[in-house]
């Protein structure tokens, strides 16, 4: 496996849009000090609106919160 970072150039983000809608599900679960949730995002609306590039890609995070109560 690899991984590169990508610069774009300030031109390039002018294909990309402002104003992107998402719909997201979460699942949370509780223990007593720890929150741990896995969240999955759908976009509506396309990320890019240059032909062949970027359009929905499923966006999904896990999360671990130490609860300060």
């Amino acid at each position: 496996a690899s991984s590169a970072v990508m610069n774009i150039q300030s031109d390039d983000w002018n294909s990309f849009q402002k104003f992107q809608v998402n719909v997201n599900v979460e699942a949370l679960y509780t223990f007593k000090q720890w929150e741990t949730a896995f969240r999955i995002g759908v976009p509506i609306s396309p990320i890019s609106d240059v032909p062949g590039g970027p359009k929905n890609s499923l966006r999904t995070e896990f999360i671990l919160r130490l609860a300060l109560h």
